[in-house]
């Protein structure tokens, strides 16, 4: 009986996170959509989206010791001191300095990294995890592909697909490397920052901009 408790637990668990997932990726897509309302729809994905982020984490209560103490990773300076530079960098480019702060890093982070290695790792271990979470950030992303084919001509197409890949991979091992995702946000902003400064380099930000 204990048995078929905890596999009832878990299938409903699985079921509640599927859900989760499946919202987030249709709100990011609809976002994407090339239809004149899709503006709109961005403030419900920019707040929603965090919400079902939170919702999946206290759905998972029994993993909450293993994030509180990710989060209390000493790596969290590495993000401080980035976060610093960049600012300072956008402030002396005359770029709005807060512009540093952006929102899909973050959620891309707590969902993929932060929350589904360590979640999918109780099922199929945390090696596995990361190349699904890997796998489901390439998917996440290929609206941009399916959307705007013209905006990835040639080989760009092919290789924003093994840059997604390669970089979720990349963000995945250094979070079980550091048990953390500070190292994964400051990367994560900083390549996001490269495309409003490192105009002369426009290929990296090309193509790691969403990454």
């Amino acid at each position: 009986m204990p048995f078929d408790l905890e596999k009832s637990r878990a299938r409903k668990s699985l079921a509640l996170v599927a859900a989760g997932e499946t919202a987030i990726f249709a709100l990011f897509y609809s976002v994407m959509l090339p239809y004149p309302l899709s503006g709109t729809v961005y403030p419900f994905y920019a707040v929603l989206t965090p919400v079902i982020i939170a919702w999946m984490f206290l759905s998972n209560r029994d993993m909450a010791g293993s994030w509180l103490k990710s989060l209390g990773n000493p790596d969290m300076f590495v993000l401080f001191f980035a976060i610093l530079a960049w600012m300072y960098v956008f402030s002396a480019s005359r770029i709005n300095p807060y512009a540093i702060f952006w929102e899909q890093a973050f959620t891309d982070e707590f969902n993929f990294r932060l929350f589904l290695i360590p979640f999918l790792g109780k099922y199929v271990g945390k090696e596995r995890a990361t190349v699904i979470q890997s796998a489901l950030f390439l998917l996440y992303y290929m609206g941009l592909l399916f959307f705007y084919p013209a905006g990835f001509p040639g080989i760009y197409y092919s290789l924003f697909i093994i840059d997604m890949f390669s970089m979720g991979v990349l963000y995945g091992v250094i979070y079980l490397v550091r048990n953390s995702i500070y190292i994964d946000l400051a990367l994560h902003l900083s390549l996001y920052a490269m495309s409003f400064v490192v105009v002369s380099l426009g290929w990296i930000p090309y193509l790691f901009l969403p990454s």
